[in-house]
């Protein structure tokens, strides 16, 4: 395997998706962001899960990528045309990061 730069290139819809926060923290080598052991009151402190939900509207035009924070430094070295997703994953090193769905 070898890194690579790929470019998706997708229609205007809307993304919804969902992210569970602690697990994937943790995973990721983030634990202390959800670990309440060194407090010391944690009656009423207890992070079982946290969800975030996220949406995204696309914004039309082929670079139109600073509604989500993306930008390409440089020429991506594949592109890759999905005319009509419905669901996606984002994964890094092996952990499921984000995952969500295609809303028109």
């Amino acid at each position: 395997m070898k890194t690579m730069r790929v470019a998706a290139t997708i229609p205007i819809y809307t993304l919804r998706m969902t992210l569970l926060l602690p697990n994937k923290l943790q995973a990721m080598g983030i634990p202390r962001l959800v670990d309440v052991s060194n407090v010391t009151d944690t009656r009423s402190l207890r992070l079982s899960h946290a969800v975030q939900r996220v949406m995204f509207w696309a914004e039309a035009g082929r670079h139109a990528y600073k509604d989500d924070g993306i930008e390409w430094d440089q020429k991506p070295q594949l592109e890759v045309i999905a005319n009509r997703p419905y669901i996606f994953f984002v994964r890094w090193r092996n952990v499921t990061l984000l995952n969500g769905n295609f809303v028109l």
